[in-house]
């Protein structure tokens, strides 16, 4: 090797040298066919068009911000109107007569009732077309999987209301990055 390496150079140089090399694959260990490239030139020629929004219209009705059938995030700071966006969204949507799973580890139920009445949403609406919970444990798999059998066909929406509350159900600082 060149005198002119320094040594911190060098010593890089010799634990590179003594990596195993990446492992050869045989034919008896066959690859998942997600893995394999895709055709893009195919994908392009298909026509794909991506999915629009229709949960959460503005104004106009011409136009949505969430996703249905997707994971749909708002964050922000303590009071910057997530609650009442989503509370917004889930007013339009029993309005419409589709259905809601709303998880509230914020509020309490007499907050939220008041709110999407405050909103303009009908007792009826609400008691139609939202079901309603308001967990003070922990969320594991079981209570993940009951949850997840409260959706129904016409269910469009499930609010979680809040994140960093269900954390804190976890035992989860939300504020601790280590976490």
């Amino acid at each position: 090797m060149n005198d002119d390496i320094p040594d911190d150079v060098r010593e890089a140089l010799a634990v590179i040298d003594n990596v195993h090399p990446f492992p050869v694959l045989t034919d008896d260990e066959p690859l998942d066919d997600s893995l394999t490239p895709v055709d893009l030139r195919a994908a392009m020629a298909a026509g794909y068009a991506p999915p629009a929004p229709t949960v959460l219209k503005t104004k106009d009705g011409l136009r949505a911000l969430f996703y249905a059938a997707a994971v749909n995030l708002l964050f922000g700071d303590s009071g910057s109107c997530k609650s009442w966006l989503l509370g917004k969204a889930v007013v339009q949507a029993i309005t419409s007569g589709r259905h809601v799973l709303l998880i509230d580890a914020e509020a309490n139920i007499g907050e939220m009732l008041a709110r999407l009445r405050g909103m303009g949403a009908s007792e009826d609406d609400i008691a139609n077309w939202i079901t309603y919970i308001r967990p003070d444990v922990a969320l594991g798999t079981r209570e993940v999987a009951h949850l997840l059998g409260l959706m129904r066909p016409d269910t469009v929406l499930v609010g979680i209301d809040s994140l960093g509350e269900a954390f804190g159900l976890e035992g989860v600082d939300e504020n601790a990055d280590a976490q």
